[in-house]
């Protein structure tokens, strides 16, 4: 199976996890393993409402801008989205953040189905990380991030 192929089948299967936990749960998340922060079910919601649409363009700038030196890529630390997106999962119903997210993962499949060979092998620089290839981009800010978020929700049922 091929990496685009092996990325689409990962986001189907999380987008499976995450339609079954589209409504409240109570409780804290686990400690976050980055930043130790717990979450309420909401703020998780809302983040996940807010990343994707971020991210693909983010590395969409890797892709355009690659010409064999890494791309710096990433939050601006003025940037308010996420901390924005946390405080109003507070108070937005988890349906509600489910169907924006949705609705952008119809556009990170369209953004995986379109990598091609040229794009599989770019490298950015984030700020804080380093340099990624796509593998880890995918993996610390898309596709695996939002696996990581299905685990914390399920860690609530």
């Amino acid at each position: 199976m091929n990496k685009t192929r092996a990325w689409l089948q990962r986001i189907d299967d999380v987008e499976r996890r995450l339609s079954a936990l589209a409504h409240p749960i109570e409780g804290l998340t686990s400690p976050d393993p980055k930043t130790q922060e717990l979450w309420e079910d909401g703020q998780v919601w809302g983040h996940l409402s807010e990343f994707v649409d971020f991210w693909i363009p983010q590395v969409q700038k890797v892709i355009d801008n690659y010409s064999g030196d890494p791309v710096p890529f990433g939050r601006d630390p003025a940037d308010t989205r996420k901390a924005d997106s946390l405080e109003a999962g507070k108070t937005t119903p988890p349906e509600v953040s489910w169907a924006r997210l949705q609705d952008d993962l119809v556009r990170l499949r369209q953004f995986v189905a379109s990598l091609d060979n040229r794009a599989l092998v770019v490298r950015g620089l984030h700020r804080t990380i380093g340099v990624m290839d796509m593998d880890a981009m995918m993996k610390v800010f898309l596709v695996g991030h939002l696996e990581e978020h299905a685990e914390q929700l399920e860690s609530l049922g």
